[in-house]
């Protein structure tokens, strides 16, 4: 078991994280540094087809016109690719 004054301080968090860091990553490694990331959904939904994305279920939900629309879009390289993915999630949620 580890000792919760191990754990985290006043100052310090993830205080056991940084100690094992420091042994084991080269000297002058910035721990802190907090860097964020970005999701590639437009390539991820490059080339989707309709079918994936408009079923029975959702085409009561969504206007089928408007989703081919966001495809064709897509395919002419417009960064509908957040659109797309939520409603392909939205379309496995429904078919559940």
């Amino acid at each position: 078991m580890i000792p919760s004054k191990w754990k985290v301080t006043t100052s310090e968090r993830r205080r056991l994280q940084n100690l094992m860091a420091k042994l084991h990553l080269p000297e002058g490694f910035e721990l802190n540094r907090k860097q964020g990331f970005s999701v590639p959904m437009d390539e991820w939904m490059q080339g989707v087809k309709p079918a994936r994305v408009l079923t029975p279920d959702t085409e009561r939900l969504v206007n089928s016109d408007f989703v081919v629309g966001l495809i064709k879009g897509q395919a002419s390289g417009r960064a509908n690719g957040s659109r797309l993915f939520s409603l392909f999630m939205l379309t496995c949620f429904a078919n559940q």
